[in-house]
């Protein structure tokens, strides 16, 4: 057993990235199930299907030989900025726990399963997205952002004040809250009290990437990354749709989604939203955000951000990435410490409201 370089080609003849991993040479090299799980690592993402996906790779990756750090670089290169740190943390320590890596006298031979016999759910009834936008219009409802911003109840007109507001009005006294700016360095962890100070003469972590806030206040103890046993409150879920276009995610969030925050202005595609859920633990949380996604399925939230340490853009941040060609400002575009159970913008008659 030696640690090699292995490489790979995928078929358009585009060299894989080089990566170190423990296992015979001959064996590395021979084996064309390492190298189709170096392909799907390779691959771009799909959104929607990418945390049943990684579920999928990163126990294999295990398996060979590869170090959780190693995984956690090859999958933060191939998953877009959304799909959090944490999250990817979270599945890497679930394979460590779970998966003893391969010992070199045998090879990742996927055996056939037999599913079991299921009952057939009924069907769920299907959602014409275009006739939910046909009811917003009715509403009062704009797809402007300065509309979100006349109607939030807490005044945000200064943008060098977002920062502090997010952090005074959706988070209580002594609370722990993490930010990022980076997605190699550990999570930044101060107080509310704490972080108001800092934010009177700083900015929050951030970098040419942007910057993150946890949406969740985390316990006192963690790691370098938080991680969903971090979780003290279980207050927020964030839906992010960025596959729709910015004027119709805004049309929805404002007259089809109730319960919001907080909307925040991504810098890119599209927006965070802060939908309050104050479940009392993590059970109650994880039941009521499968329902809510079952729920809004149709207007193509990802999924991936039903977990309660998922993290949402920070307000007030210049995002420039040249690669991906983004040059976009993180905007505060609407703020309530206390949302109403309804809407927004109210529709004036509702018509299969979901």
């Amino acid at each position: 057993m030696v640690p090699i370089k292995g490489k790979s080609t995928r078929s358009n003849g585009r060299p894989l990235n080089s990566i170190t991993i423990k296992l015979n040479r001959n064996q590395a090299q021979e084996s064309r199930w390492y190298r189709d799980l170096l392909n799907l690592v390779e691959a771009p993402e799909t959104k929607g299907t990418r945390y049943d996906e990684a579920k999928s790779l990163i126990p294999k990756m295990i398996w060979w030989g590869h170090t959780g750090d190693e995984v956690f670089r090859m999958m933060r290169d191939k998953y877009s900025p959304d799909y959090s740190d944490s999250q990817l943390w979270s599945t890497i320590h679930w394979a460590e726990k779970s998966i003893t890596p391969r010992d070199g006298s045998s090879d990742w031979t996927p055996t056939r399963s037999v599913k079991p016999i299921r009952s057939r759910k009924p069907a769920e009834p299907e959602i014409d997205l275009e006739a939910i936008l046909e009811t917003v219009s009715v509403s009062e409802c704009q797809c402007c952002p300065s509309d979100f911003i006349e109607k939030s109840p807490i005044a945000i007109m200064k943008a060098k004040s977002h920062q502090a507001l997010i952090i005074k009005h959706l988070f209580k006294e002594g609370e722990f809250i993490a930010m990022t700016g980076s997605y190699w360095e550990p999570d930044t962890v101060k107080t509310r009290e704490d972080w108001l100070l800092y934010l009177n003469s700083n900015h929050a972590p951030q970098s040419n990437k942007g910057g993150w806030i946890y949406m969740n206040p985390i316990n006192e103890s963690r790691g370098k990354h938080i991680t969903n046993q971090d979780i003290a409150q279980f207050r927020y879920i964030l839906l992010d749709g960025d596959e729709l276009p910015k004027d119709d995610q805004l049309r929805l969030l404002g007259s089809i989604v109730p319960s919001i925050s907080a909307i925040v202005d991504t810098g890119n595609r599209g927006y965070h939203a802060w939908v309050k859920l104050d479940a009392k633990n993590g059970e109650e949380y994880n039941r009521r955000a499968r329902d809510t996604f079952r729920r809004l399925k149709a207007m193509k939230f990802d999924p991936a951000t039903k977990l309660p340490f998922c993290k949402s853009r920070m307000p007030n941040i210049h995002r420039v990435e040249a690669d991906k060609k983004i040059d976009g400002m993180q905007q505060l575009i609407y703020l309530n410490s206390n949302p109403f159970s309804d809407v927004i913008f109210p529709i004036e008659r509702r018509i299969n409201h979901v």
